[in-house]
C-alpha cells in the first residue's frame, strides 16, 4: 500500500537501517520511493507507484505532506488548505486541527 514514512531520530540511525526499512515498505516493483525532506534529525519519504497522489506545500514552520486526497477540497485550493493545516500545528492548535480532521 503507498504511503508515507517518517523517522524522527535520523541522526540516530546509519544509512543501512534507513534503507533497510524503506525497502520493507517497497511491495511492489512498481512503487517509486521520494524523499520529500530530510534534515539532520528527521527523514520524511513517500512510497508509491507513479501517479500516486503525494502533494508537499512549505510553509514557515516546515513542509506539509499530504498522501491521498481531500475529495472535498478543489486542486486549486489545496496548497492554502495545506498551508493552513500547517499554521495550525505549528501553533499546537489542536482544536482547529481536530475540527478539520473531524
Amino acid at each position: 500500500m503507498p504511503g508515507l514514512t517518517v523517522i524522527r531520530g535520523r541522526d540516530a540511525l546509519d544509512d543501512a537501517a534507513v534503507d533497510a526499512a524503506l525497502d520493507a515498505v517497497c511491495f511492489f516493483d512498481t512503487y517509486d520511493r521520494e524523499r520529500l525532506y530530510e534534515d539532520g534529525e528527521h527523514l520524511v519519504v513517500s512510497t508509491a507507484y507513479p501517479d500516486y497522489p503525494v502533494q508537499r506545500v512549505e510553509t514557515d514552520g516546515g513542509p506539509v505532506v499530504l498522501e491521498g486526497d481531500l475529495y472535498d477540497v478543489s486542486e486549486a485550493a489545496l496548497p492554502s488548505t495545506l498551508r493552513r493545516v500547517g499554521r495550525w500545528a505549528a501553533a499546537g492548535d489542536d482544536r482547529s486541527l481536530g475540527s478539520w480532521l473531524g
